[in-house]
């Protein structure tokens, strides 16, 4: 098959899934070689990367997705979302960020304490969702949601998970 097919499959790849694909994972769904698909998200890549869309295709995390544009973002949403955390809270979203989903039990393992309550608070803000957990009917897992990664850039994520974390009390998308 053709580039010029294959695009708006992957396009619509990419549209349907907010956390995106990786070239794997596109790979494998297209029955495609990754070097075809890196030739395609380049494309795709040159198509919005102008001032006439206001999505963009981004590299998140080793997976592709498409974002708002950050001059269109700002029109979108004139009043940023700012967060007070707790330390106890900050603690929990280090402990997600760094481990990956995780029950209630294994967050309050690593903290040595009850969480509960902070973690109702963080998915209250909209910072952590609750999944339910692989195979499982009554056992759940906590997560990071869409949210928090779009409140921080993936810069600041990566040196969160790369160095020991500074704890700071607020979360704000202008300080990206």
């Amino acid at each position: 098959m053709q580039n010029k097919h294959l695009i708006p499959i992957v396009e619509a790849m990419l549209f349907s899934k907010s956390s995106g694909f990786s070239v794997k994972e596109i790979s494998e769904k297209l029955e495609i070689s990754e070097e075809k698909v890196n030739s395609i998200l380049i494309e795709i890549w040159k198509h919005y990367n102008s001032e006439f869309h206001g999505i963009e295709l981004e590299m998140f995390e080793g997976k592709y997705r498409f974002t708002i544009k950050s001059e269109i973002k700002s029109i979108l949403k004139p009043r940023p979302r700012t967060f007070s955390l707790t330390e106890s809270q900050f603690e929990i979203l280090a402990i997600l960020l760094l481990n990956g989903p995780s029950s209630t039990t294994e967050i309050e393992k690593s903290r040595g304490k009850s969480s509960y309550h902070q973690i109702k608070k963080l998915m209250e803000m909209g910072l952590i969702v609750k999944k339910r957990k692989n195979n499982t009917k009554n056992r759940f897992v906590y997560d990071l949601s869409e949210t928090f990664f779009e409140l921080l850039p993936e810069k600041t994520i990566e040196e969160l998970r790369g160095a020991k974390i500074d704890k700071t009390s607020d979360i704000s998308p202008e300080d990206r």
